[in-house]
């Protein structure tokens, strides 16, 4: 996925704007700016939104739901962008969650293979592997290892318990909690 800093998200937007009202409305129509609302001046209209809608999915990549949400968060040019912004934001964190995640999975999948065979056993991201016995305690400074290397964090003594590091979503939202 490309990454859009906010002016480009704005300014992609503006030109967006700016062509269907050219289109629609004419040359004259072009007098607003990033906080007019397009509505109250009569530029906005169902097939603007659903033409937004298209658009905001082919340019940034996000499926956009615009006929269920209110016309405010598009109305303006500034809310519309950031908008936009929250959910490339929302894609990147929950791909980075997802990645973490992958990563932590890997890890505990090596060990539980070297104890049991390669594909015995599986496990979900949220079984507690200490409980179900297919990790022991001596698991736990090579996870630290791991963490300290892999996502650049440091791993408190004092965060040294099991339970802290039992599931891979649990090392998951600690790895998150603390990274730099």
């Amino acid at each position: 996925m490309t990454r859009f800093d906010n002016e480009t998200i704005n300014k992609k937007i503006r030109g967006f704007f700016l062509e269907i009202v050219n289109d629609k409305f004419g040359p004259e129509a072009r007098t607003f700016d990033d906080h007019t609302d397009l509505s109250a001046i009569g530029l906005m209209d169902d097939s603007i939104l659903n033409e937004l809608g298209v658009f905001l999915e082919n340019e940034f990549y996000i499926k956009v739901d615009i006929k269920n949400m209110p016309i405010e968060r598009f109305c303006r040019i500034e809310t519309a962008a950031a908008f936009v912004a929250g959910c490339l934001y929302t894609q990147e964190h929950f791909k980075f969650i997802d990645t973490t995640k992958e990563k932590i999975r890997g890890f505990f999948q090596k060990i539980i293979d070297a104890k049991y065979g390669q594909g015995e056993m599986t496990f979900d991201d949220n079984t507690n592997l200490h409980a179900s016995r297919l990790v022991d305690s001596l698991y736990l400074m090579g996870l630290v290892s791991f963490l300290e290397n892999e996502f650049n964090i440091n791993v408190d003594n004092d965060d040294l318990a099991i339970e802290n590091f039992c599931s891979v979503d649990k090392v998951a939202a600690y790895v998150i909690a603390h990274l730099p």
